[in-house]
């Protein structure tokens, strides 16, 4: 039962986001959509696990990185955007790397074929 009631609670959010964001309403969305995170999580409902968390550090390290080059002023803008990508798809590559790689993700590596 309650599975079902947290499937019908997610239906009715997603609704109501549409609703609010279109009328110009995104703080209320964004209070409706903590509180739910909230309650989720109050609830033991929660969808990730800790490899989330690799992810998040990688992102969280990539974010600072780039902020530090932000710091910096090119003469160039395409040089700086190139920096940029590089920049910000190696540290977030190796730090996923040096956290080690879970079989889903050597999985899609083969895929790859890399």
């Amino acid at each position: 039962m309650r599975k079902v009631t947290i499937v019908i609670a997610g239906a009715q959010k997603a609704g109501t986001t549409s609703l609010l964001i279109m009328a110009d309403r995104q703080n209320q969305w964004m209070w409706i959509a903590a509180s739910a995170k909230l309650i989720n999580f109050m609830l033991g409902v929660w969808p990730y696990d800790r490899r989330i968390l690799k992810g998040v550090v990688a992102a969280g390290v990539t974010i600072i990185v780039l902020l530090v080059l932000n710091l910096f002023s090119f003469e160039y803008a395409l040089l700086h955007l190139g920096i940029a990508i590089v920049l910000s798809f190696g540290v977030f590559a190796g730090i996923l790397l040096s956290l080690g790689l879970v079989a889903e993700d050597r999985e899609f590596l083969r895929t790859l074929q890399l």
